[in-house]
């Protein structure tokens, strides 16, 4: 008897009558053209999450109404100097309202938008880098433990990380604090919080070196030296964030080889140990769709958990990883298809459902997608 009722009450909950969740509610911002880099921040200071996002040379801001609702803020879009790559808010100004950052692609410098605290930003200001052969990616944090916000960006062809130090007023240093990393830092690097000290360090994926490269503050700001931790060949964009629920960040790492070799495609999660040191999880790499160009950490689920989502710019299509345990579950129905060429990815709560939704940039708009219950 034991066994029949056992036998009843998993065909009642898994068998073929069983209800499967709902696929996402999708949304989907124009921005008339393909969408390059996307955050989510609070824009106009009400309490609801906002997105930026580049296409062309200029940044669009959406402003949320906190229930999943958007209206494109007064004078958007924005300019922000020629061929923007990658962005960032921080307040730059100490005012109190979110600031915008912007890695121009091809030039020598980099764009500053002042916000007014309403979801507009002013005209940019040019900050000058001597990235070679130019800046990809940008990060902002306290990088020398003065109060005031910096940027950063990589200069791969000198294996370093160009820290530009704010002076709390918008502007900064006319020269660069240079951090050595690993072999060529192309494109991404991310700065957070990584050993519980309350200071910002600084990640950044190194394409020649196939490793990954971590600088964690001292009571000076980021003077260590870095560390590198190699893994699976052509790492790419990475996030951080904690998937395993102990309070630890960890790191996600996507890898690509554009279609010249597909088979470096998939996903190295390191699982933070520390005091700033990291080791890949067992199962890695994870497969995820083809070309991840963008990841993003966020609680999807509302488990408390960090989950995975990758932007697989040749599949025009997102994967979803839910952490499970020591493990990864596909969220039901993953990958999802988006617009052509999805190129960048962002995590956070757009509806107030307490999940994060997914905001990925594609070739033609901005498409949000909001979980289901039942994840």
């Amino acid at each position: 008897m034991k066994r029949i009722v056992l036998f009843v009450v998993i065909a009642g909950a898994w068998g073929v009558g069983a209800q499967r969740p709902s696929p996402p509610t999708r949304m989907t911002l124009s921005v008339g053209g393909p969408a390059g880099a996307a955050v989510i921040g609070d824009l106009n200071r009400d309490g609801r999450n906002d997105i930026a996002a580049m296409a062309g040379n200029a940044v669009f801001v959406f402003l949320g109404d906190g229930r999943g609702g958007f209206e494109r803020s007064a004078r958007s879009p924005f300019g922000a100097g020629e061929n923007p790559s990658d962005l960032v808010l921080a307040d730059f100004n100490r005012d109190g309202h979110l600031d915008a950052a912007v890695a121009n692609h091809e030039t020598g410098y980099l764009s500053v938008l002042i916000g007014d605290g309403n979801g507009a930003l002013a005209d940019p200001s040019r900050v000058p880098v001597p990235s070679r052969p130019h800046p990809h990616g940008i990060a902002a944090g306290d990088f020398n433990a003065d109060g005031h916000p910096d940027v950063a960006v990589e200069s791969w062809e000198e294996d370093t990380v160009l820290v530009v130090h704010g002076n709390g007023r918008g502007t900064f240093a006319a020269e660069p604090a240079r951090l050595a990393v690993g072999l060529k830092p192309y494109y991404k690097l991310r700065a957070g919080e990584l050993n519980a000290d309350g200071r910002d360090d600084l990640v950044t994926t190194n394409m020649g070196g196939n490793s990954v490269s971590v600088v964690c503050s001292g009571p000076r700001g980021l003077t260590q030296a870095a560390m590198t931790f190699p893994i699976a060949p052509s790492p790419f964009a990475i996030a951080i964030g904690d998937v395993t629920g102990d309070r630890i960040p960890d790191l996600a790492v996507a890898h690509r080889w554009g279609s010249l070799d597909p088979k470096f495609d998939g996903l190295t999660v390191l699982i933070g140990k520390g005091a700033c040191a990291f080791a890949p999880s067992s199962d890695s790499p994870l497969k995820v769709g083809a070309s991840p160009t963008a990841v993003a950490i966020g609680d999807v689920d509302a488990d408390g958990i960090g989950d995975i989502a990758t932007a697989n710019m040749a599949s025009n299509d997102v994967t979803v990883l839910l952490a499970r345990g020591s493990g990864w579950r596909a969220a039901p129905g993953s990958p999802f298809s988006v617009g052509p060429r999805p190129s960048a990815i962002a995590l956070g709560d757009v509806n107030g459902d307490r999940r994060a939704d997914i905001v990925v940039s594609t070739g033609s708009d901005v498409t949000i997608l909001i979980p289901p219950d039942g994840w």
